[in-house]
């Protein structure tokens, strides 16, 4: 036997006698799973995404509360020619101006959401100086003012911001849970790849100590002409194809881990091999309770009663436009003048506006009552597509249930054929060394063994791509049962620094 078939006979059965030491500290889907969660790209911008969605709804939270601001103009100059009238000679004239003022004012807003209208106090002075023919000053002052400024009968955006930013805010934690589901579903993808690609690249190393071992023997059968010459070539050929696998295989396990190595950016233990679980965690699902689950917390719900939200919003609009609106404005204050501070702060008077507008529709050619009534019509459109929405997805979730049920009982076929292809597989090599069957019949048993092993780790990725698929769907851990958790708290104040 040459030194290179002795060298891959050694690492076959060094890979045989550690199977047990790679169970114990090979890499495991669990690991795999939290690795991408802590290092891959596409989490840190799902992360990123909600954090925009929270500072839109912490500007619309800080926006309902009171404003204060500080308004001043220490001084303006003024030098120039203005035009005046001539009480004397009743004529238009022009004639120099020259002052200096200033003001400063504070004024605190707040808007009210239930009416939309806008509230706000404040209080002003202002100063101003005259150098002309005569020296004077006077000052104005406004110790108190009040304000409002309130639509009637108008569409009020305050409301339906209120009622839509909370549901905008919930949406984006589960979908940012959910983007760590979609994320597990990518690394259970390329860890079960790696995984097959190391189970071929052990059979393919295998598969080279098997044909040199047949190949030998090959020779002693060929020498006492047990087989024929063309069947030794055939038993080169096997062993020659078995290398050209083998070296198929382990460039097949290189692109596998590089692929996984890129969605943890670099963090994939290189020392570790991928092992097996034949465990399954997780118990059969029964559809009535993950359909209440998902209804529960699947943001597909969110999405929809903010779609309804919509079509009200749209449809209060176009019945407000279609009728005539008003808008009060009123003020209150007290206001004094004089050439002194002292003057002007003193009695103060009171000081009194209010307005009432109205406008009324009376001729639109129809144009806003038909809108409302595409309004209309596109409320009733929607509510239909909406409860077809909802019945597809839930029928397709209740068959993703029983695909998820069944998968479990084909893991347990597909494992009982992989041990019977295996047993099978070697007992054809010991046939095949004394004579007792055909070198076709030694090739169909190891196509069936490698089709056994792919059907089984097939079975297995498959599982656990319904496991997180579902887990996506319910947002819920379906081992602890336990609703999945992102640490939102610790997010948001991260973002608050």
């Amino acid at each position: 036997m040459s030194k290179t078939a002795t060298d891959i006979i050694l690492l076959a059965l060094f890979l045989a006698l550690s199977k047990t030491t790679f169970a114990q500290t090979g890499l495991t889907l669990g690991e795999v799973v939290g690795l991408a969660k802590e290092h891959s790209l596409e989490y840190r911008e799902n992360k990123n995404r909600f954090l925009s969605d929270y500072f839109a709804y912490r500007q619309f939270k800080l926006s309902l509360l009171p404003k204060v601001n500080f308004n001043a103009t220490p001084f303006t100059i003024n030098r120039s020619l203005t035009e005046r009238y001539d009480f004397e000679n009743n004529i238009e004239t022009f004639r120099e101006s020259r002052t200096l003022s200033s003001n400063s004012g504070i004024n605190i807003s707040q808007k009210i959401p239930i009416t939309g209208g806008n509230l706000s106090v404040g209080s002003n002075f202002s100063r101003i100086e005259n150098f002309g023919e005569s020296h004077l000053t006077f000052y104005s002052t406004t110790p108190f003012r009040i304000s409002l400024s309130q639509p009637l009968f108008a569409h009020n955006p305050y409301r339906w911001e209120k009622r839509e930013l909370p549901l905008k805010l919930k949406l984006a934690k589960l979908r940012l849970l959910q983007s760590e589901q979609d994320l597990n579903l990518q690394a259970t993808q390329l860890y079960f790849n790696l995984l097959k690609a190391f189970q071929l690249f052990e059979l393919a190393l295998q598969e080279v100590s098997n044909s040199d071992t047949l190949l030998n023997a090959g020779k002693t059968l060929l020498f006492i002409k047990t087989i024929t010459p063309s069947e030794m070539v055939e038993l080169e050929l096997k062993s020659t194809n078995a290398r050209v696998t083998l070296a198929q295989k382990e460039q097949g396990l290189t692109d596998a881990r590089y692929e996984l190595n890129q969605l943890l950016r670099g963090e994939l233990p290189g020392e570790k091999q991928p092992v097996l679980m034949e465990t399954l965690p997780v118990p059969e699902l029964d559809a009535g309770e993950t359909l209440k689950l998902a209804r529960e917390f699947n943001p597909f719900y969110i999405e929809i009663e903010q779609e309804k939200i919509n079509l009200q919003k749209s449809i209060d609009q176009a019945e407000k436009q279609n009728r005539f609106s008003a808008s009060l404005n009123f003020s209150y204050g007290l206001n004094q003048g004089g050439k002194t501070i002292r003057e002007a702060l003193g009695k103060p008077l009171n000081q009194q506006t209010g307005s009432l507008s109205l406008s009324f529709p009376l001729l639109n050619w129809r144009e806003n009552k038909d809108n409302l009534l595409l309004a209309r019509i596109d409320l009733e459109m929607a509510e239909l597509k909406i409860e077809t929405k909802i019945t597809d997805f839930e029928q397709d979730l209740l068959r993703k249930v029983a695909e998820y049920n069944l998968t479990m009982e084909m893991i347990k076929n597909t494992g009982r054929a992989k041990e019977l292809a295996t047993e099978t597989y070697h007992t054809k090599i010991q046939q095949y060394k004394i004579g007792q069957v055909t070198l076709q019949e030694l090739n169909q048993a190891q196509l069936e063994l490698l089709r056994a092993r792919e059907n089984h780790i097939e079975s297995i990725t498959q599982f656990w791509l319904n496991y997180y698929e579902l887990q996506k769907i319910t947002l819920h851990n379906l081992i602890t049962d336990q609703p999945l958790d992102a640490d939102f708290v610790r997010l948001m104040n991260m973002f608050n620094r």
